[in-house]
């Protein structure tokens, strides 16, 4: 019965440990499908802010058009964190060789 026991134990805890990397896995999926989409919004807004630089020619225009950068710039720095730890927790799966490693490590490339 011991033995059985013991046998038990060590399978619920293979079973835990399967179980949460399960979860850092899809907690990262998540993580990087969401700031996939916030570098998207921000990449076509610099694409179209970029455009109507040009047209710019009265003093107020440019200050507001500095504003909106250093706003923008602001935005970036806050959620430049964010990213980094996206990127180490892909880091982290792939050091425990989490068995979707090349999937993983695909995503940390593409972010």
């Amino acid at each position: 019965i011991v033995e059985r026991r013991q046998t038990i134990k060590e399978l619920c805890a293979l079973r835990r440990q399967k179980l949460q990397n399960a979860l850092l896995y899809a907690q990262f999926i998540r993580d990087c499908a969401e700031a996939g989409a916030w570098i998207n919004e921000k990449q076509k807004k610099l694409e179209a802010d970029a455009s109507g630089f040009a047209d710019v020619t009265n003093m107020e225009d440019k200050v507001k058009k500095l504003q909106k950068h250093q706003a923008f710039q602001a935005e970036v720095a806050a959620n430049e964190g964010r990213i980094k730890e996206v990127n180490q927790k892909g880091q982290t799966l792939i050091a425990k060789r989490h068995e979707c490693a090349p999937e993983i490590e695909e995503e940390v490339r593409k972010l």
